[in-house]
């Protein structure tokens, strides 16, 4: 226990010793008045003028420095002050103490650890490591340890530094919070030094204690923001675990916004950039970082918090010249706010997008009454009109037609529903004429093939294009030109032709005397091959073989061959001198009727002959 009074300081029995039962305490006088602070080792006695640390002696420093101690770690002290003498007794020393060598380096190293003066810490190390010398399979850990932890405390126990710390408040603070100290009382190059001399890893060094280093630079109002951004950049470059972002924001939080953008500038991610240019209000600066930086989540943040913070006009002025952020935005209005996108393509007088918008919203005016779920007409209509209205005023003619023409073909559809109770909404111009067929209706199929204007060489090929008059016709539409179907087959996709609706809708309908009345009517614009083709498609041999006179010459054999009439088959392609329409037949009959496919070996020969 210790007490202060009138500049005495009275020591009690705080400690064990060897003090008679008649005196348990020590009376030390003061020179002036002083304040005592307790340690977890001591007692720190602090005056006017000096500043002194009441303690214990440390067992290893009693055990080495005792007077008459026998100690193995004094044994070994003694002995490297003789060996430094040159003298002989060393031996003699280590002698003594061979067998308790370790023991004495470790008494050596712990008294080093609680001795105050450097000269005798050497002592000791020196003692340490000459007694270290005689051992083979001692770990050297502890005395490099002990080296640098001693060095550290030296260099901060330094009255330039003033921490007067003894290793065992060290042990108890451990080394980063004495580092976090010395950055307090901003000794950032003491503190680098300790972190390169301990490795400690920069981003728990070098680079945090810069870090702190430059935010207490931004803090200097006397001095300029240029030379303050050029002189944090020049220190930190490209260090690890710097974070320029932090100095900005500590640079605005002392009101050096300008310094914060200086800063700003060296720091490589964006995404620590944006959020900190948007605190200061540089919203222009901070779409343009993210623009740049490629992040489509960066330039959503700052276009949504310029939408929130800014009129519709502002907003616009702000994003319209920066292509990127206007169709991020873009996109995102068509998912999640189409009214705003309409407003946003009619002031930038993007009249064709504008139309293309209201297009897509009339199919999203759902009604769940009627017969299924569809769409209602009059907002559909309603939706569409503003469509046509845009493509006019963008002079783009072709789709305000064909927006008219399709309000046009929907009123017809609502007309065909209440006539057959059956849903036609929606539905293209083919697949309405199509269903008219299939219903019977012909008069209202040829009605809408008069309206419309529906070509003769007008076809949808996805129906037929595993027919094979789709090829017949495909040459017959290009004028027999000899140029690969992969270049017209596309072209013809793209058309419809009601000949084709008609003949395939009859013959799915079974309506045999409908279609041969049909293909009577007037001579078929498309050939006679699609009523063969449909008649076999929906098992009628016997009507489809009534069209084979009537299909063009080169295709006869085809049909025979389709129809299982190979004898016919054979003789027509030998009255038209073809070899490859024997070819056909001979591959078909070849295994199955060899009598035909001797004939028809004996007629290709004829046919050679006559070369």
């Amino acid at each position: 226990m210790v007490c202060h009074g009138c500049s005495h300081l009275l020591l009690g029995r705080l400690f064990r010793c060897d003090w008679t039962n008649k005196r348990h305490y020590a009376t030390y006088h003061m020179d002036s008045t002083v304040h005592l602070v307790q340690e977890v080792d001591g007692v720190r006695i602090i005056g006017k003028e000096t500043h002194e640390l009441l303690q214990r002696v440390p067992a290893a420093v009693e055990q080495v420095f005792k007077i008459g101690s026998m100690e193995p770690g004094a044994m070994l002290y003694d002995a490297s002050k003789e060996f430094e003498k040159k003298s002989a007794r060393a031996e003699e020393y280590i002698r003594m103490i061979k067998d308790r060598l370790p023991e004495a380096v470790q008494q050596c190293i712990h008294a080093a650890a609680g001795e105050y003066e450097p000269a005798v810490q050497r002592g000791l190390l020196r003692a340490a490591s000459f007694g270290k010398s005689f051992l083979t399979d001692t770990s050297p850990q502890a005395f490099v340890t002990m080296c640098r932890t001693l060095r550290v405390l030296n260099a901060v126990r330094d009255y330039m530094v003033g921490v007067p710390l003894t290793y065992g408040q060290l042990e108890k603070l451990i080394m980063k919070t004495l580092i976090d100290r010395l950055v307090l009382r901003r000794h950032y190059c003491l503190a680098i030094r300790i972190c390169d001399y301990l490795k400690i890893p920069k981003g728990e060094g070098a680079s945090r204690i810069l870090g702190h280093w430059a935010c207490y630079k931004v803090q200097q109002a006397n001095v300029d923001d240029e030379e303050i951004a050029r002189a944090i950049n020049s220190k930190l470059g490209e260090t690890p675990g710097i974070s320029y972002s932090e100095i900005a924001s500590k640079a605005v939080d002392c009101g050096r916004t300008h310094l914060a953008i200086k800063l700003l500038d060296y720091e490589a991610k964006a995404a620590d950039q944006v959020p900190l240019l948007m605190r200061m209000n540089k919203d222009d600066l901070a779409l343009d970082k993210a623009i740049m930086s490629g992040d489509t989540d960066l330039v959503y943040m700052v276009v949504m918090h310029l939408k929130d913070n800014l009129t519709l006009g502002e907003f616009l002025m702000a994003i319209r010249h920066r292509r990127v952020a206007l169709s991020l935005y873009i996109k995102y209005c068509k998912e999640q706010d189409r009214r705003t996108l309409v407003d946003l393509f009619y002031q930038d007088d993007q009249f064709l997008n504008s139309g293309n918008a209201f297009v897509q919203d009339s199919y999203s005016e759902k009604v769940t009454s009627g017969f299924d779920i569809g769409y209602t007409l009059e907002a559909k209509n309603k939706t569409l009109s503003k469509a046509q209205m845009s493509y006019q005023q963008g002079n783009f003619t072709f789709y305000a037609k064909a927006t008219e023409e399709h309000i046009k073909l929907m009123e017809y559809q609502d007309k065909l529903k209440e006539k057959h109770g059956k849903t036609f909404m929606d539905m293209p111009l083919s697949d309405t004429i199509y269903q008219c067929v299939l219903l019977g209706d012909l008069k209202a199929a040829e009605q809408l093939r008069k309206e419309f204007k529906v070509p003769d060489k007008r076809f949808v090929a996805e129906l037929f294009s595993s027919n094979t008059w789709c090829e017949a016709s495909a040459r017959k539409v290009r004028g027999e030109r000899e140029e690969s179907m992969k270049a017209v087959l596309p072209k013809l996709h793209r058309t419809f032709k009601f000949y084709w609706l008609k003949v395939r809708a009859l013959a799915e309908n079974k309506s045999w005397l409908e279609l041969d009345r049909f293909s009577k009517a007037r001579k078929s614009p498309i050939g006679y091959e699609p009523f063969f083709d449909a008649c076999l498609e929906f098992d009628n041999r016997i009507e489809a073989e009534k069209y084979v006179p009537r299909v063009l010459p080169e295709n006869k054999v085809a049909c025979f061959v389709k129809l299982g009439k190979f004898e016919d088959a054979a003789e027509t392609a030998f009255s038209q001198k073809s070899e490859e329409g024997l070819d056909l037949v001979l591959g078909k009959c070849a295994s199955s009727n060899r009598t035909l496919a001797n004939r028809i070996q004996e007629m290709k020969a004829h046919l050679r002959q006559r070369r």
